[in-house]
């Protein structure tokens, strides 16, 4: 991850970055989830659940990463609150 400072970089606000921080990562573990289902195998449920755990803990940091980092982030964190589900987490 790399954050332009010298280019006014903000917090995206609008979409479904309204509803939780990090929808890119959502959409992968959604994918991530249906995969083993889409291939019915019960051994694909292993790679998923890997990268799912990846993916939490990659949101994890880069969440830290840019609160620190990226002008009006912290603002942002606090106005919208939940990293990937909404209401939940």
């Amino acid at each position: 991850m790399r954050i332009a400072e010298g280019k006014g970089h903000t917090p995206c606000t609008s979409g479904p970055y309204h509803y939780v921080r990090h929808p890119g990562y959502l959409g992968a573990i959604l994918f991530d989830s249906a995969t083993p289902l889409m291939l019915n195998s019960v051994w694909a449920f292993i790679p998923a659940v890997l990268t799912i755990y990846a993916s939490v803990i990659r949101t994890s940091l880069e969440d830290k990463v840019l609160q620190n980092r990226l002008r009006g982030y912290k603002n942002y964190a606090q106005q919208i609150r939940y990293r990937l589900l909404p209401r939940i987490w």
